[in-house]
């Protein structure tokens, strides 16, 4: 308790946290690995940096890494992590998933390298004191989780994103997608429950038309009445029960200017969520 009746809550230094934004933008965008891509980080004794470097001769003190990682795909996939000189290889569930390594002497690189047609999201990336912090492991989360894992524009709007649902929950839930701004909505064929959907969108914006597939099969085409609505769209996800909205995520947000759409902007953090029957 602070004084004038304030509570206090402690965060850790910034510089020792990558969130899902300073990853995507180290590379290129996206914090996406797709089949085989390297993600790579320097970890400091206070710091840690999205970028390689050459930390031979190591001597400062001990760090262990938590990363916070999505398993994108529907069957389990294997991670390589190589830090400092240590080498470490664990299998990921699909959804989330929270690996804490072993550990090294300061500073020293890290890598990590997933196998071919995989797709591995690295939303965190957290160093720390071996002595005040968890130990090593590699742990899958039971909650539901929905990552973006890639969205692009040009006359049309195409995103990705993989819904996984361990528990199978969500009885009479429905999903819907829905953009505020133009009070655009279109129903999914999202199934509930159901442990794995791999959702592709595509979006044509100008015409309000939506194309939905999931687990490579055509679904459902949808069109949303005209409307006007110039400047930064947000494109929602909405999962409901009836008039009462449980959850609203945004896929991924774009201007739009002159008739065409501009900077189309990804979610770079997954969505963990409690997903309950209705």
């Amino acid at each position: 308790m602070l004084p004038g009746g304030e509570v206090g809550l402690y965060r850790p230094p910034g510089s020792l946290i990558l969130d899902g934004d300073q990853i995507a933008s180290a590379l290129g965008g996206s914090n996406v690995q797709f089949g085989g891509k390297e993600f790579s980080a320097t970890v400091d004794a206070a710091e840690v940096r999205a970028r390689w470097e050459d930390t031979s001769g190591a001597s400062g003190p001990v760090r262990r890494v938590m990363l916070g990682i999505v398993n994108a795909e529907a069957h389990d996939v294997d991670l390589t992590a190589l830090e400092g000189s240590g080498r470490e290889t664990g299998t990921l569930a699909p959804g989330l998933n929270w690996v804490v390594l072993e550990g090294a002497a300061t500073p020293f690189g890290l890598r990590l390298v997933s196998p071919p047609e995989s797709r591995v999201q690295v939303f965190v990336v957290r160093a720390f004191d071996p002595a005040l912090g968890p130990p090593a492991g590699w742990t899958p989360d039971p909650h539901a989780v929905l990552a973006v894992t890639g969205a692009s524009g040009g006359p049309h709007i195409r995103a990705e994103f993989s819904f996984i649902n361990p528990a199978e929950r969500g009885r009479n839930v429905g999903v819907t997608y829905q953009e505020p701004l133009t009070k655009g909505f279109w129903v999914s064929a999202v199934a509930m429950p159901s442990k794995f959907q791999r959702v592709v969108l595509e979006y044509d914006v100008a015409g309000r038309e939506l194309d939905e597939s999931i687990n490579g099969t055509p679904l459902k085409t949808a069109r949303a009445r005209e409307a006007e609505g110039a400047g930064t769209r947000a494109f929602d996800i909405v999962f409901a029960h009836g008039d009462e909205n449980a959850f609203r995520f945004a896929l991924f947000q774009y201007e739009w200017r002159d008739g065409g759409v501009e900077a189309v902007r990804p979610a770079t953090t997954p969505y963990v969520f409690d997903l309950l029957d209705r």
